[in-house]
């Protein structure tokens, strides 16, 4: 099993020693060409005899053959044995290294080999790791999620412009002999055949348990300060109708009063009884219209604050719901001129965690708010959403800036953000992402250019998993 690694670098080396060789074999070929040539020349002229010659010509070609074989063979030994200390250089690597190097057949998904290091990391020996199968080393959702990579990879292959030495880099969850799990970063990459084609897979897992763990407190935070934001937000919101209210219900009050008066004294004309009455209908059309928008403004963060600080699934309206998101994230962007398009139709449920779609929803509004329209007078955000069989499809676009290839290619990665400077944490789509594959077992899709907007494509199951009923 150990070999196929060993094969692997040596594979590395090959081109080094093809080259040796060549340089040898020009070294031994062009002196002997030129060595003919001019023997022939000095029988052509007269110079020496022909048999004399042949002779001539034989002795010093057996001479410098024998010399020029010394010389092979003295470099195909040194480059024979610098190869081999690679190749223990390698293998010397690979089972010390902190990291577990492991190869997998392509064909099987069994594992070939894997180097001491798993002990450390998951309490395996070698020999008993290698006989566990996929679906017991690796958790479900995590299984899921890399078999979807191996796929896209496979169907690159069909691709002949696509790089032989590319590899994807993915967080998964692994079972460990104690029946723990541990977070590990895997490196994955091809191995081939001498035809090129894809054989197995090389890959190099590092433990990152701590660090999901201290990302999952940073998200946790990240959460929390949203929704301290949301309720700085809605508490805004909610000031404005209660002054008029407040206001409108002082004035009554004070007309009450005189009227009153007026009444108690026998002054009371029919003329102040109409006026009073137009005062009174107008205050409480006031206090009423106002009293029921806090209402709404209250009833809506009231849900999105509770669904935000839970992860319990329960059956929503899509359309109603995302509209009482958007209302709580108004006081973001109610001073702009951007404007938020929704396009659902109003039967389209979900069963599912709301607390989950509301963050999404807030973190891709903020994002298109905050990067995708800056320096941009007047931005647009559209949602486009639509059952497709047991999925609901998500469409979230916006006209804004958009992203440097750079950027699209990382803007996943936890703490990656192009707005340090003013406060950025880089969590902001790390969420987003999770959320959608870990939390609601869906898929997402990017697609970006300069000056061109961006656009999401969000596919996420129907019904999940853990709703009721």
């Amino acid at each position: 099993m150990k070999k196929l690694v060993e094969a692997t670098y040596l594979k590395m080396n090959l081109n080094l020693l093809q080259k040796k060789y060549l340089a040898v074999t020009a070294r031994t070929v062009i002196p002997v060409v030129l060595i003919v040539a001019l023997l022939l020349s000095a029988i052509h002229l007269h110079l020496l005899p022909v048999s004399g010659g042949i002779i001539g010509a034989a002795g010093l070609l057996c001479l410098y053959l024998i010399w020029q074989g010394a010389i092979l063979e003295k470099s195909r030994s040194n480059t024979e044995k610098a190869l081999q200390e690679s190749a223990a250089q390698y293998k010397l690597l690979a089972e010390n290294s902190s990291d577990v190097i492991w190869t997998m057949d392509l064909a099987t998904l069994r594992y070939l080999y894997i180097s001491p290091s798993i002990r450390h990391s998951r309490g395996y020996t070698p020999e008993e790791a290698m006989n566990i199968s996929l679906d017991k080393a690796v958790t479900p959702d995590s299984l899921s999620r890399a078999l979807q990579v191996l796929q896209e990879e496979l169907e690159k292959e069909k691709d002949a412009s696509a790089d032989p030495e590319r590899s994807r880099t993915q967080d998964v969850e692994l079972y460990c002999k104690d029946g723990s799990t541990m977070w590990a970063e895997i490196r994955v990459r091809f191995l081939r055949d001498t035809a090129g084609k894809a054989v197995a897979l090389l890959g190099a897992s590092r433990n990152i348990t701590d660090r999901k763990r201290a990302e999952e407190q940073l998200v946790q935070y990240e959460k929390m300060a949203a929704l301290g934001s949301l309720v700085a937000g809605v508490a805004h919101e909610i000031s404005t109708p209660l002054g008029v209210s407040i206001t409108a219900s002082s004035f009554l009050h004070d007309s009450t009063k005189m009227y009153a008066a007026l009444l108690e004294q026998n002054e009371l004309k029919k003329s102040d009884l109409e006026k009073y009455m137009k005062i009174a209908f107008e205050a409480a059309d006031i206090i009423q219209s106002n009293l029921n928008r806090a209402a709404n403004l209250i009833h809506s963060f009231k849900q999105v604050a509770v669904d935000q600080s839970t992860d319990e699934a329960r059956r929503f309206e899509v359309k109603n719901y995302l509209e009482e998101i958007l209302l709580s994230l108004k006081p973001k962007y109610k001073r702009t001129p951007h404007q938020i398009h929704v396009n659902c139709p109003e039967e389209v449920e979900l069963c599912s965690c709301p607390g989950a779609f509301s963050q999404i929803v807030t973190n891709l509004v903020m994002n298109s708010l905050i990067h995708g329209f800056k320096d941009v007078p007047q931005g647009n955000i559209y949602f486009d959403i639509y059952r497709d069989n047991t999925d609901l499809l998500l469409k979230y676009r916006d006209d804004g800036v958009g992203m440097a290839p750079a950027t699209l290619k990382r803007m996943y990665d936890p703490f990656f953000t192009t707005n340090r400077q003013h406060g950025g944490t880089g969590l902001g789509m790390h969420i987003v992402y999770n959320l959608v594959t870990q939390k609601l077992k869906g898929r997402i899709q990017c697609s970006s250019k300069p000056g061109a907007g961006v656009e999401f494509q969000l596919r996420i199951p129907l019904k999940a998993a853990l709703c009721p009923g």
